[in-house]
C-alpha cells in the first residue's frame, strides 16, 4: 500500500522525508524505488518524542520533497500523535505541497489515556492533500493475510494508484481466506481488542515497575500506543555496536536494535511486549541477572 501511494506521487529522483527514528521499512521503500531520502528527525525532550517543526519546515522546503512518510501512532517511540501537532505538520507540507502518506496500521492499538486522531480527519486544507495506508494486520496478528488498503480523497490518486498497480502485476484483489478473516475482524473483533490492550496495558506496567525497581540504567520511554516499547541502554555501559551481542549472549534476548530506526536510535532498543506476561517477567529477570555481571 505504502508503495502504491508513493509511486503514484512521486517520481525517481524525488525526495521523501521520514522523520527517524521511525519504522524501518520507511527507509527501504524509499530507496528501493529510486527515490531519495530526507531526515527531518523527531526530538526527545523529558523522555518523549516530538516532531521538529523548525526542522521539517527546512526540508520540507527542498524543491525535491514531494512526499512525508508519516508513522501515526509512531513506531518505534510509541507517540500518538495529538490533533493540534498534526495540523501543524499539515501546515508545513501545505506550504510547501508535500502530500502526507499516514501509516496508520496500528491505529486501534492505543493506550488508556490517549486517543488517535487519523489523519485524514484533520478536515482542509490536510485531507485532500494526504493518503492513509491501513491494515489489520497488526490489531488482529493477522498479516500472513497480506490485507492492506489506502484511503485517499482524491479521485486522481486512486486512479494513478490502480494504474501503477496493474502495471506492476499487483494484485489488486485479495485471496478468498484473507477476505474472510478481514471481515469476520472488524465486524466481530472488538471485544477481544478491548482484552488485549488491557493484557498489553498490564505488560507496559510489568516492565515500566521492574525497569524501576531493579535495572535503573534501562528507561523505558513511556508509550502512547503500540505493543512495542522503546527501552533507552544509553546509560548501559556497553557500546550501541555491542549491544546486541550481548544481550543475545548474556541475557537470551533477540531485539531490534534502535540505529535500525535511523541514527537517532543508537542506544535503544525495540521490544514487542505482545506475549504471555510470564516470558516478559523471565526476559526481564535474565536482563538484570546479565546487566548485573557488569558490575
Amino acid at each position: 500500500a505504502l508503495v502504491a501511494a508513493m509511486a503514484a506521487l512521486t517520481a525517481v529522483g524525488d525526495g521523501v522525508i521520514v522523520q527517524p527514528p521511525t519504522y524501518t521499512r520507511f527507509f527501504h521503500l524509499v530507496q528501493e524505488n529510486g527515490r531519495r531520502l530526507l531526515h527531518s528527525p523527531l526530538l526527545l525532550r523529558n523522555g518523549r518524542y516530538e516532531f521538529d517543526f523548525d526542522g521539517l519546515e527546512s526540508v520540507a522546503a527542498d524543491p525535491t520533497a514531494k512526499v512525508l512518510l508519516l508513522c501515526n501512532p509512531a513506531n518505534p517511540v510509541g507517540r500518538v500523535w495529538s490533533p493540534a501537532e498534526l495540523r501543524r505538520l499539515g501546515d508545513i507540507c501545505v506550504e510547501h505541497g508535500v502530500t502526507v502518506i499516514s501509516d496508520e496500521i496500528h491505529a486501534d492499538l492505543v493506550l488508556p489515556g490517549h486517543t488517535f486522531t487519523p489523519y485524514l480527519s484533520l478536515g482542509e486544507p490536510y485531507a485532500s492533500q494526504a493518503i492513509a495506508a491501513l491494515s489489520p494486520a497488526k490489531t488482529f496478528n493477522i498479516e500472513s493475510c497480506s490485507f492492506a488498503f489506502v484511503v485517499a480523497p482524491n479521485a486522481g490518486w486512486r486512479e494513478d494508484m490502480a494504474a501503477g498497480m496493474s502495471r506492476t502485476f499487483t494484485n489488486r484483489n485479495p485471496n478468498a481466506f484473507a477476505s474472510v478473516a478481514v471481515d469476520a475482524a472488524f465486524r466481530e473483533g472488538g471485544a477481544w481488542v478491548d482484552r488485549v490492550m488491557k493484557y498489553l496495558e498490564r505488560n507496559v506496567a510489568l516492565v515500566r515497575t521492574y525497569l524501576t525497581e531493579h535495572i535503573t540504567t534501562v528507561k523505558l520511554v513511556e508509550p502512547e500506543g503500540t505493543f512495542l516499547l522503546w527501552l533507552d541502554f544509553r546509560a548501559v555501559p556497553i557500546a550501541p555496536a555491542e549491544l546486541g551481542e550481548f544481550l543475545q549472549t548474556r541475557a537470551q534476548w533477540y531485539a531490534i536494535l534502535g540505529e535500525l530506526y535511523g541514527e537517532e536510535g543508537a542506544g535503544f532498543l525495540r521490544v514487542n511486549v505482545a506475549c504471555p506476561r510470564s516470558r516478559i517477567r523471565r526476559a526481564l529477570d535474565n536482563l538484570r541477572k546479565a546487566l548485573d555481571s557488569l558490575a
